[in-house]
Parts: structure tokens; C-alpha cells; sequence
């Protein structure tokens, strides 16, 4: 399977290899930019699960993760996961104790746009197409087929899939991107 790393919503944000112009940077942004906030990333999103195993079987086997570290903590399993190709864990798993309610996709797929909160993890790949033949061949849920990115956006092409506890997993590949 392709290597992926973390990336950006379909047609929402601008890839961090492309500088912005010089001319693009306000007053009021030269201010954020020396705000201690300015350098930060996102580093992980954790998924609330009943079972932490189930999950890490799911994202190792599934998607390829790599487990980077686990533990226990306040009567919770949590595991740190990150794709082969990740610097750092992408996703955290939290597990233990019964969840309230696990996600659940609407009907009509379309609909999972009007949810409010979180709504996906995105990955960026080199092969999309690539990607969804081997989740499809894994017996993955296919939320969205391969589109084509919005224009302007800079993506080229992206799919989603979804987990069996029903969080959103996107998978991009940019315009021009280098690998």
C-alpha cells in the first residue's frame, strides 16, 4: 500500500509547501505571527472507542498504521497510531469504559455534511486510486468514491472511507505534489 501522510480537507486550506506572497501577509497577520500559537501543528486526533484493541487491529490492518506507543492511564487504554510514513502519531486512540454513543453514518452520504463537530482525518496520499483499490480489496466501508478535487482548491483527486465505529477517513492526493 502507498505511504500516506497527514493533509488537508478536499478544497478547504492551502498545502504548507507553498509559500504564501509576500504581499499576501497582512498588518493584522504580521501581529498573529508573533503570537507563541503562530508555530503550532496539529500533532494527533484522538477517537473515543469502546475497545482500543478492535481499533488498533482495524487501523493496522486496514490502513497500514503503525503502532507508536501505548498506555494506561485514569482506567483507559490509549494507543498512539501514525501511518509508515508519519514523524509523528496522527491518531490516538482512547478506549475502556462504555462509550455513550458510537458514530453513526447517516443513510444518504451526502447528509454526513450537514453533522456538526468533527468530521474527518485526512491522508495524504500519491496514488489515490492505488489507495482505494487495496481498502476496497481489505473489505473497507467506502463513504465517497475517487472525485476530483474542487477547483482551485490544489487537490487533484480524493475518496473517503469510514471505520466501523463511524469516523470519516479521507484520502487526497494534490496537484503537482512532489513524493
Amino acid at each position: 500500500m502507498p505511504s500516506v501522510t497527514a493533509g488537508t480537507a478536499i478544497g478547504v486550506g492551502r498545502s504548507h509547501d507553498a509559500p504564501l506572497p509576500e504581499d499576501a501577509i497582512s498588518e493584522e497577520d504580521a501581529t498573529v505571527n508573533q503570537s507563541p500559537l503562530s508555530t503550532s501543528q496539529i500533532h494527533h486526533v484522538a477517537l473515543r472507542v469502546a475497545d482500543a484493541d478492535e481499533g488498533k487491529t482495524w487501523l493496522t490492518t486496514m490502513l497500514g498504521f503503525r503502532v507508536d506507543r501505548e498506555f494506561q492511564f485514569a482506567g483507559l487504554h490509549f494507543i498512539f497510531l501514525s501511518p509508515m510514513g508519519a514523524k509523528t502519531p496522527i491518531i490516538e486512540l482512547i478506549g475502556g469504559r462504555p462509550v455513550e454513543a458510537e458514530g453513526q453514518l447517516p443513510e444518504d452520504a451526502l447528509d454526513i455534511l450537514k453533522q456538526g463537530g468533527f468530521h474527518h482525518i485526512c491522508l495524504q496520499v500519491p496514488d489515490v486510486d492505488a489507495v482505494m483499490s487495496e481498502l476496497r480489496h481489505r473489505g473497507v466501508r467506502i463513504v465517497f468514491e475517487v472525485m476530483a478535487g474542487a477547483p482551485g482548491s490544489g487537490v487533484e483527486k480524493a475518496a473517503f472511507i469510514a471505520d466501523p465505529w463511524g469516523n470519516i477517513y479521507e484520502f487526497l492526493q494534490l496537484e503537482n505534489a512532489v513524493y
